[in-house]
């Protein structure tokens, strides 16, 4: 919390998820988080996701918004 890096952080789960990982199809239970941030915070969130994560490959990707309520957006840039 102190690095105040995200604005929210929803925790979403577990999910099912399937997908193919070294030529096999996985069945895992996951939990996603949904980090809302500015785009210059993002570089060290995804670093520090990726050294704490148990997958050898992590999906961690950045969504740009587009747009949204000026006001929600200020109040994300101030975190």
């Amino acid at each position: 919390m102190d690095r105040k890096l995200a604005a929210c952080v929803n925790i979403v789960g577990p999910v099912q998820s399937i997908f193919l990982w070294k030529g096999e199809v996985q069945d895992s239970k996951e939990t996603l988080l949904l980090i809302k941030t500015t785009e210059d915070r993002f570089p060290e969130i995804r670093d520090i996701l990726r050294a704490q994560h148990s997958y050898e490959l992590p999906e961690i990707i950045s969504i740009r918004i587009a747009d949204g309520l000026p006001e929600y957006l200020a109040w994300m840039g101030e975190r």
